[in-house]
């Protein structure tokens, strides 16, 4: 597993392609997950996390992004694993 933190608004990483190219056990899926803080107070657990696949579509290649507003509590919740 390899865990790539970045303040992206938009895309993937520009190290990602260098990961993917000289690691040999990537794996057949690939998910990427950003934790994002908008300026909110509390985010629905419904609207918490946004799911979609990443192009080109012939790869199992998918962004996760979880979004957590100020008073949330980030992370050990069955839902975020």
């Amino acid at each position: 597993m390899a865990l790539l933190y970045t303040e992206l608004v938009e895309g993937i990483p520009k190290i990602l392609p260098h990961f993917i190219a000289y690691v040999p056990s990537v794996h057949s899926v690939l998910v990427i997950i950003s934790v994002k803080n908008p300026p909110i107070s509390k985010v629905e657990v419904e609207e918490r996390f946004l799911f979609r696949h990443v192009s080109p579509k012939r790869f199992q290649v998918f962004k996760c992004v979880a979004r957590y507003g100020y008073n949330d509590v980030i992370g050990g919740s069955p839902e975020f694993e």
